[in-house]
Protein backbone atom coordinates (compact mmCIF):
# COMPACT_ATOMS: atom_id res chain seq x y z
CA UNK A 1 0.00 0.00 0.00
CA UNK A 2 2.52 2.57 -1.44
CA UNK A 3 1.04 5.74 0.28
CA UNK A 4 4.10 8.01 -0.58
CA UNK A 5 4.35 6.47 -3.89
CA UNK A 6 7.63 5.47 -3.63
CA UNK A 7 7.43 3.19 -6.74
CA UNK A 8 7.90 6.91 -8.43
CA UNK A 9 11.63 7.05 -7.39
CA UNK A 10 12.43 3.62 -8.06
CA UNK A 11 11.00 4.36 -11.75
CA UNK A 12 12.98 7.54 -11.63
CA UNK A 13 16.49 5.46 -10.69
CA UNK A 14 14.90 2.44 -13.47
CA UNK A 15 15.08 5.52 -15.96
CA UNK A 16 18.34 7.10 -15.18
CA UNK A 17 19.98 3.86 -14.99
CA UNK A 18 18.50 3.03 -18.66
CA UNK A 19 19.30 6.73 -19.90
CA UNK A 20 22.92 6.01 -19.14
CA UNK A 21 23.56 2.52 -20.37
CA UNK A 22 23.93 0.53 -17.45
CA UNK A 23 20.83 -1.66 -18.13
CA UNK A 24 21.98 -3.60 -21.12
CA UNK A 25 19.13 -3.53 -23.58
CA UNK A 26 18.78 -3.26 -27.05
CA UNK A 27 17.52 -0.26 -28.96
CA UNK A 28 13.91 -0.94 -29.39
CA UNK A 29 13.61 -2.67 -25.60
CA UNK A 30 14.82 0.22 -24.69
CA UNK A 31 12.55 2.66 -26.43
CA UNK A 32 9.51 0.30 -24.52
CA UNK A 33 11.25 0.29 -21.27
CA UNK A 34 11.22 3.94 -21.15
CA UNK A 35 7.97 4.86 -22.48
CA UNK A 36 6.47 2.59 -20.36
CA UNK A 37 8.43 3.83 -17.00
CA UNK A 38 7.17 7.70 -18.79
CA UNK A 39 3.40 5.99 -19.73
CA UNK A 40 3.75 5.69 -15.53
CA UNK A 41 2.22 8.95 -13.63
CA UNK A 42 2.13 9.98 -10.23
CA UNK A 43 -1.34 10.93 -11.20
CA UNK A 44 -2.24 7.54 -12.78
CA UNK A 45 -0.53 5.41 -10.00
CA UNK A 46 -2.55 7.72 -7.18
CA UNK A 47 -5.53 6.81 -9.51
CA UNK A 48 -5.02 3.23 -9.20
CA UNK A 49 -4.20 3.61 -5.47
CA UNK A 50 -7.29 4.87 -4.75
CA UNK A 51 -9.43 2.60 -7.26
CA UNK A 52 -7.48 -0.31 -5.08
CA UNK A 53 -8.02 1.34 -1.59
CA UNK A 54 -11.85 2.10 -2.78
CA UNK A 55 -12.48 -1.67 -4.25
CA UNK A 56 -11.04 -3.34 -1.14
CA UNK A 57 -13.62 -1.08 1.31
CA UNK A 58 -16.45 -2.26 -0.75
CA UNK A 59 -14.80 -6.03 -0.28
CA UNK A 60 -14.84 -5.22 3.89
CA UNK A 61 -18.16 -3.67 3.52
CA UNK A 62 -19.75 -6.62 1.46
CA UNK A 63 -17.98 -9.11 3.68
CA UNK A 64 -19.06 -7.58 6.77
CA UNK A 65 -22.59 -7.80 5.53
CA UNK A 66 -22.55 -11.06 4.59
CA UNK A 67 -21.47 -11.66 8.32
CA UNK A 68 -24.18 -9.76 9.89
CA UNK A 69 -26.85 -11.35 7.45
CA UNK A 70 -29.61 -12.74 9.02
CA UNK A 71 -30.08 -15.51 6.67
CA UNK A 72 -26.34 -16.69 7.19
CA UNK A 73 -26.73 -16.95 10.90
CA UNK A 74 -30.06 -18.44 11.00
CA UNK A 75 -28.17 -20.87 8.37
CA UNK A 76 -25.62 -21.24 11.26
CA UNK A 77 -27.80 -21.51 13.72
CA UNK A 78 -29.90 -24.30 12.00
CA UNK A 79 -26.36 -26.45 11.02
CA UNK A 80 -25.48 -26.57 14.58
CA UNK A 81 -29.12 -27.86 15.59
CA UNK A 82 -28.73 -30.45 12.81
CA UNK A 83 -25.19 -31.47 14.82
CA UNK A 84 -27.15 -31.63 18.50
CA UNK A 85 -30.04 -33.40 16.92
CA UNK A 86 -27.75 -36.06 15.06
CA UNK A 87 -25.59 -36.74 18.34
CA UNK A 88 -28.56 -36.75 20.18
CA UNK A 89 -29.46 -39.47 18.01
CA UNK A 90 -26.48 -41.58 17.92
CA UNK A 91 -26.59 -41.53 21.78
CA UNK A 92 -30.19 -43.00 21.87
CA UNK A 93 -29.27 -45.58 19.08
CA UNK A 94 -26.32 -46.78 21.19
CA UNK A 95 -28.82 -47.06 24.56
CA UNK A 96 -31.15 -48.79 22.36
CA UNK A 97 -28.10 -51.31 20.97
CA UNK A 98 -27.05 -51.69 25.24
CA UNK A 99 -30.89 -52.19 25.87
CA UNK A 100 -31.46 -55.08 23.31
CA UNK A 101 -28.15 -56.40 24.55
CA UNK A 102 -29.33 -56.61 28.16
CA UNK A 103 -32.98 -58.00 27.07
CA UNK A 104 -31.34 -60.50 24.89
CA UNK A 105 -29.25 -61.83 27.78
CA UNK A 106 -32.31 -62.41 30.41
CA UNK A 107 -33.42 -65.74 30.25
CA UNK A 108 -37.35 -65.28 30.58
CA UNK A 109 -37.93 -69.17 30.58
CA UNK A 110 -35.20 -69.59 33.34
CA UNK A 111 -36.32 -66.35 35.16
CA UNK A 112 -40.10 -67.66 35.19
CA UNK A 113 -39.17 -70.97 36.71
CA UNK A 114 -36.78 -69.53 39.24
CA UNK A 115 -39.53 -67.09 40.56
CA UNK A 116 -42.28 -70.07 40.65
CA UNK A 117 -39.58 -72.57 42.53
CA UNK A 118 -39.41 -69.64 44.61
CA UNK A 119 -42.88 -69.05 45.76
CA UNK A 120 -43.35 -72.40 46.18
CA UNK A 121 -40.40 -72.94 48.54
CA UNK A 122 -41.73 -70.34 50.27
CA UNK A 123 -45.19 -70.05 50.08
CA UNK A 124 -45.62 -73.70 49.36
CA UNK A 125 -48.33 -72.75 46.72
CA UNK A 126 -47.74 -73.56 43.15
CA UNK A 127 -47.95 -70.88 40.66
CA UNK A 128 -47.86 -70.40 37.02
CA UNK A 129 -46.63 -67.42 35.57
CA UNK A 130 -47.41 -66.75 31.76
CA UNK A 131 -46.69 -63.80 29.78
CA UNK A 132 -48.52 -62.54 27.46
CA UNK A 133 -47.02 -62.59 24.58
CA UNK A 134 -48.84 -59.55 22.68
CA UNK A 135 -47.14 -57.21 25.09
CA UNK A 136 -43.89 -58.86 24.79
CA UNK A 137 -43.89 -58.69 21.40
CA UNK A 138 -45.34 -54.96 21.60
CA UNK A 139 -42.40 -54.00 24.05
CA UNK A 140 -40.26 -55.76 21.64
CA UNK A 141 -40.97 -54.05 18.48
CA UNK A 142 -41.44 -50.70 20.27
CA UNK A 143 -37.95 -50.68 21.14
CA UNK A 144 -36.35 -51.22 17.87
Amino acid sequence: SDERLEVLGVLEKMRSSIEQDRVELKDKEKEKAMQRIMDITKEKLSEARTTYVEAKKSIKQIDDSMRHNRALQDLNELQYKIEHTDNQIKILQDKIEKAQKTKEKIDLEKLRAEVQKKIKESMGIEVTITWQDTLMKSQSSSSE
